[in-house]
C-alpha cells in the first residue's frame, strides 16, 4: 500500500521524461532475447513502454563468476541485486498488435524466472551469463498520479512529520510509563541489591564461562561417577528413564573429609554436561540483614530455573543447612533458620520437573537438619572417603600427566612403579594432598636442579607437609646427648615391640614444631587396607612373620599385645634411670608415664580383658539417672592393686631391656648425635639400621635382680646405696584386711644406720623432691610449687600420728623383724561394701605381662 501511494505521488522517478532516449521496438526486443533488459514500465494504454538496461559490468557478480566446462569463452555469473546496477532508460514505442499475436509476451515468459527440470536444476541454456538479467514487468496508468500532491508534497511532509513526532513522543512517554516499574528510591535499590544471589555462574549467558573440569579429570571414585552419570542423565532428560517413570532426584549430599574431591566432582558434572553451573558457599547467603538470607535463596533458585537444566552447588551447606534449635534465639541464628526454611520451600518439589539439581558438600553431615535430609529433598547421600591404594594410585596418574615422573620398563607396573610405591606410602592422603605432595616434589626438583622427580624428592615432600621445614640443628651438648639418648631408647623399645608398624626413622632434628621424631610406616585401616591385624596376628601361610626386629611365630593374644605397648612407654624412663640414676629423670619422660599409667588403667578397669575382669559380669562406673551407681562407686580400692601391679611388671621389663640393649641404645645414640652422612647433614637413623644393630650386637648383662620389685611411679625418689630391701605382709585387726608394704634398712659406708627423723630443711628438701621431684628444676614447675610442697611436707610431718608411725617403721627395721609391724594409719576410711573376690575369685595369683 505504501509503495503504491508512494509511486502515485513521485511518479517521475517511475516514468523517465519523454524524448529522452529512443530505441526502436527490433532492438528491444533484440535485448529482450538477449536478457539484457532489467525492467519494463508499460503503460495502461500499450502505446509506450520505458525500459531499464543495466550499464555493463554491473549486471552480474563477477566475484562468482565461473567457465562453462565446454567452452572457456562463456562465464556465467548470477545477477546483482538492483541497489547495485547501474541503468539505463529508454523509451520505446510499441506497435498496435503488441497484446496480440506478440513475441513479446513469449520472451518475457522465457526470461523472467529460470525453468528447472524434474530434478529441480536449471539447463545451463537457461543459466544467466555474465552481463544477463532476469527481466520485470510494471504496469501503471498515469492518469491515477497525484499531480498535485507530487507539486506540494514538499512543503507539506516537514509539517506532517513534526506533527507526527509529537505524536509518537507521547505515545511513548505514556507506554513507557505503563510498562516500566517506577523509579525506586536509594534505600530500595540497596535491599533488592543485598537481596540478589552471590553465586558464580558458569556455562550461563553469551560469555558462558566453562568450570574447565570434565569426568576424565577425576580420578579414583569411580562408582561414584557413575551414580553421577546416571542422575545427570536424567536431569537432560533421557527417554529411556521417562518411559519407565524414573524421576530425577532433587539434590545430592556429598559428604566426607575435605579435600576428597567433592567441589571438583561438582564441577565436572558442570562442565561435561555443559548445562547451567551456579556455586555458592553456604555462608554468602547469611547478612547481617534481616531477611537477606532467605531472599538470595529465592533469588538463586529463579535464575536457576531460568536457565534449566541447571546445577546449584552449595559447598559447606552446613552454615546455612544446621539443625533449628542449636543456635539459641539470637538474630544471627534465626537469620540462618529463615534461609534454612527458604531453601526447604525451593526444594519441596512444587514445581515438578523444574530442572534444578541442588548439590551439597559438607563434612559435618550430623549438623544437618533432618527435614532437609528427608527423601525428596536430598534423595542421594554420598559418602567420598579418603582413596585406598588402588584409587591413589588412579588420582596420581591424573596429576602427573604434566610432570616429569621415570617411567621405565616394558611392563606397566614397572612403567609406573614409582606412582605405585608413592600410593602404597601416602595412606590417609585425599585427592588435594595427593596433587599438592606431586606439585611440592616438583617445586623441589627445580630447586634443586634435577631432571625427575624421583623417590628421594617425594619423600622430603612427604616429610615437609607432615612436619614442616626443617630447622637448624641443635648445638652439641650435654642436654642434646641425653635427647638423644633417650630418643634412641624409644626406638629400640618400639623395634622390639610386637603390634607396631615398621620403623621408617627415628631422629632428633628440630623440623617444623617437633624436636625429635620417631617415624612409622602408615598403616591402611578398613574395606581396602586391613593390614594391621597382622603387626601381632602373624601373615596367613607363614609359620614366623618378622615386623622390625620381632619375630611372631605364634599369633599374640589382644590381651599380652597391649599389655606388650606398656614397655616403650616406660623405656625412656627407664633409660633415664639406668643411664644417669633414680635422681637423674626429668620431666622428658613424665608424659608417657602419664600415658603408660592411663593404658593400665583402661586394661584393668575397662578393657574387660583383664584376667580378673573378663568374666565379672558387673559393669563398672555406671550413671544411673545422673548419679553414679552405688553398687559401684567404691571399686576404686579393687582396680588400684591390680593396675599398679601391671605397671610394676611393665616397668621392670622395661628395665631389663634397656639393660640388655645398652650397647645398641649407644650406638644409635651416637649415630644421631654424629651422622655418618656429613654432607647431608641430617640427624636421623633409619629404621633398618637399628634392626641391623639389633640383630647383629649380643646382649648386654643386667645387673642386680630383674625381679626386685620397682615403682615406676616413685622412679624419681633418691636410691639408697646398699639398700636392703624386703616385703612384709600385715593385717588390720579392725576390718581384717590385708596387705603388704615396701621397707628398706639402709647402712651407710661406716655401718652407721638411720638417723633419727628430724623436721628440718635437709629433711624437708629431700621430703619435697619425693613429691614432686628435682627441686632444682624451678623453671618446669614454677617458683612457688616446691615452697607449697615444702610447707605441706612441714605441716605432715608435725603431726604426732604421723611422727609416730615413722618412729615405729625405724624400730622395726633397726630390729631385723623382731619389733612388732607398724600399725596403718588412722585416717583411713572403713570400707564395708562388697569387693572384687564377692563378685568373682581372681583364677591366679600372678599375672605374667609380655
Amino acid at each position: 500500500m505504501y509503495k503504491s501511494l508512494r509511486d502515485k505521488v513521485y511518479y517521475g522517478d517511475i516514468l523517465p521524461p519523454v524524448g529522452s532516449q529512443q530505441i526502436s521496438y527490433a532492438r528491444f526486443m533484440d535485448l529482450l532475447h538477449d536478457k539484457r533488459i532489467k525492467r519494463i514500465i508499460l503503460l495502461s494504454d500499450g502505446k509506450v513502454a520505458m525500459v531499464e538496461v543495466p550499464v555493463e559490468g554491473y549486471a552480474s557478480k563477477l566475484e562468482e563468476a565461473r567457465y562453462d566446462r565446454k567452452d572457456e569463452d562463456i562465464m556465467y555469473a548470477p545477477q546483482n541485486p538492483e541497489q547495485k546496477m547501474e541503468k539505463y532508460r529508454f523509451y520505446v514505442e510499441l506497435p498496435g498488435d503488441f497484446w496480440y499475436n506478440s513475441p513479446f509476451m513469449d520472451e518475457l515468459k522465457r526470461n523472467m524466472a529460470p525453468l528447472r527440470n524434474a530434478e529441480g536444476r536449471i539447463a545451463y541454456k537457461d543459466m544467466l551469463q555474465v552481463g544477463q538479467v532476469h527481466p520485470e514487468l510494471v504496469v501503471m496508468d498515469p492518469g491515477d498520479a497525484f499531480v498535485w500532491l507530487n507539486q506540494y508534497a514538499d512543503q507539506f511532509l516537514p509539517i506532517v512529520a513534526l506533527v507526527g513526532l509529537r505524536v509518537i513522543v507521547g505515545l511513548g512517554d505514556k507506554l513507557i510509563k505503563l510498562v516500566t516499574k517506577p523509579k525506586k528510591d536509594p534505600m530500595q535499590e540497596l535491599a533488592e541489591e543485598f537481596g540478589r544471589h552471590r553465586a558464580k555462574e558458569f556455562n550461563v549467558g553469551v560469555e558462558r564461562k566453562d568450570t574447565g573440569v570434565r569426568y576424565e579429570d577425576v580420578a579414583g571414585i569411580d562408582s561414584v561417577k557413575a551414580d553421577i552419570e546416571e542422575v545427570m542423565r536424567m536431569i537432560l532428560g533421557a527417554e529411556e528413564y521417562q518411559a519407565m517413570g524414573a524421576r530425577a532426584p532433587r539434590g545430592i549430599l556429598l559428604e566426607g573429609p575435605p579435600g576428597t574431591g567433592k567441589t571438583y566432582l561438582a564441577k565436572a558434572m558442570a562442565g561435561s554436561s555443559n548445562v547451567a553451573f551456579f556455586s555458592a558457599n553456604g555462608s554468602e547467603f547469611v547478612e547481617m540483614f534481616e531477611g537477606v538470607a532467605a531472599a538470595r535463596i529465592r533469588d538463586l533458585f529463579r535464575v536457576a530455573r531460568k536457565h534449566s537444566p541447571a546445577i546449584v552447588f552449595i559447598d559447606e551447606i552446613d552454615a546455612i543447612g544446621k539443625a533449628r534449635g542449636r543456635g539459641g534465639n539470637d538474630s544471627g541464628s534465626q537469620e540462618r533458620e529463615q534461609g534454612l526454611l527458604q531453601m526447604l520451600y525451593e526444594m519441596d518439589g512444587f514445581e515438578a520437573n523444574d530442572g534444578v539439581l541442588v548439590v551439597g558438600a559438607t563434612n559435618r553431615v550430623s549438623l544437618l537438619d533432618d527435614a532437609l535430609l528427608r527423601k525428596g529433598r536430598f534423595d542421594m547421600v554420598i559418602y567420598m572417603g579418603r582413596p585406598s591404594t588402588s584409587n591413589r594410585f588412579k588420582i596420581l596418574e591424573v596429576h602427573a600427566k604434566d610432570k616429569p615422573i621415570p617411567r621405565e620398563g616394558d611392563s606397566v607396573w614397572e612403567s609406573d612403579a614409582l606412582l605405585h610405591r608413592v600410593a602404597e606410602l601416602t595412606i590417609g592422603y585425599a585427592g588435594a594432598d595427593l596433587a599438592n605432595l606431586l606439585n611440592e616434589a616438583a617445586i623441589l626438583m627445580v630447586r634443586k636442579d634435577a631432571q625427575q622427580i624421583d623417590m628421594a624428592l617425594i619423600r622430603e615432600a612427604m616429610d615437609k607437609r607432615a612436619l614442616g621445614l626443617p630447622s637448624p640443628k641443635l648445638p652439641d651438648s650435654e642436654a642434646k646427648r641425653r635427647m638423644a639418648t633417650v630418643q634412641a631408647a624409644r626406638a629400640v623399645a618400639t623395634c622390639l615391640t610386637p603390634g607396631l608398624p615398621p620403623l621408617v626413622h627415628c631422629s632428633i632434628q628440630p623440623r617444623g614444631g617437633h624436636m625429635s621424631r620417631i617415624i612409622f610406616l602408615p598403616q591402611e585401616f578398613g574395606k581396602h587396607g586391613d593390614q594391621w591385624h597382622r603387626l601381632y596376628a602373624g601373615m596367613p601361610g607363614k609359620a614366623v612373620t618378622k615386623i622390625n626386629a620381632v619375630e611372631l611365630k605364634e599369633p599374640l593374644a589382644p590381651y599380652e599385645m597391649l599389655c606388650g605397648l606398656l614397655v616403650p612407654l616406660y623405656a625412656a624412663r627407664a633409660t633415664e634411670e639406668v643411664f644417669y640414676g633414680r635422681r637423674g629423670v626429668t620431666l622428658q619422660t613424665s608424659r608417657e608415664v602419664a600415658r603408660a599409667g592411663d593404658l593400665a588403667d583402661w586394661l584393668v578397669r575397662k578393657s574387660m580383658l583383664h584376667p580378673a575382669m573378663r568374666d565379672v559380669p558387673v559393669r563398672f562406673d555406671m550413671v544411673m539417672g545422673g548419679w553414679p551407681d552405688p553398687t559401684t562407686r567404691q571399686t576404686a580400692g579393687a582396680f588400684e592393686p591390680l593396675t599398679l601391679q601391671l605397671q610394676r611388671a611393665a616397668y621392670r621389663k622395661a628395665l631389663t631391656l634397656v639393660q640388655e640393649r645398652r650397647p645398641v641404645i649407644e650406638q644409635v645414640a651416637h649415630e644421631l648425635c654424629h651422622p655418618v652422612a656429613e654432607e647431608d647433614g641430617i640427624e636421623q637413623v633409619e629404621g633398618h639400621r637399628i634392626v641391623e644393630l639389633l640383630e647383629t650386637t649380643p646382649l648386654a648383662p643386667v645387673e642386680g635382680d630383674p625381679d626386685a620389685p620397682a615403682s615406676a611411679a616413685s622412679s624419681s625418689a633418691p636410691s639408697t646405696k646398699g639398700a636392703q630391701s624386703g616385703w612384709a605382709t600385715f593385717s588390720s585387726g579392725r576390718d581384717g584386711r590385708s596387705g603388704t608394704a615396701r621397707f628398706a634398712a639402709s647402712v651407710g659406708a661406716a655401718g652407721s644406720e638411720w638417723e633419727q627423723i628430724r623436721v628440718e630443711d635437709e629433711a624437708l628438701r629431700a621430703a619435697a623432691e619425693v613429691v614432686i621431684g628435682r627441686a632444682d628444676l624451678q623453671d618446669l614447675t614454677g617458683l612457688g610449687v616446691p615452697t607449697l610442697k615444702a610447707d605441706q611436707v612441714r605441716q605432715e610431718l608435725e603431726s604426732e600420728d604421723i611422727v609416730t608411725r615413722l618412729r615405729a617403721v625405724r624400730r622395726y627395721v633397726k630390729s631385723n623383724n623382731g619389733a612388732p609391724f607398724p600399725p596403718p594409719p588412722m585416717d583411713i576410711p572403713e570400707y564395708a561394701g562388697p569387693t572384687l573376690e564377692d563378685w568373682a575369685p581372681p583364677e591366679r595369683d600372678e599375672i605374667v605381662v609380655g
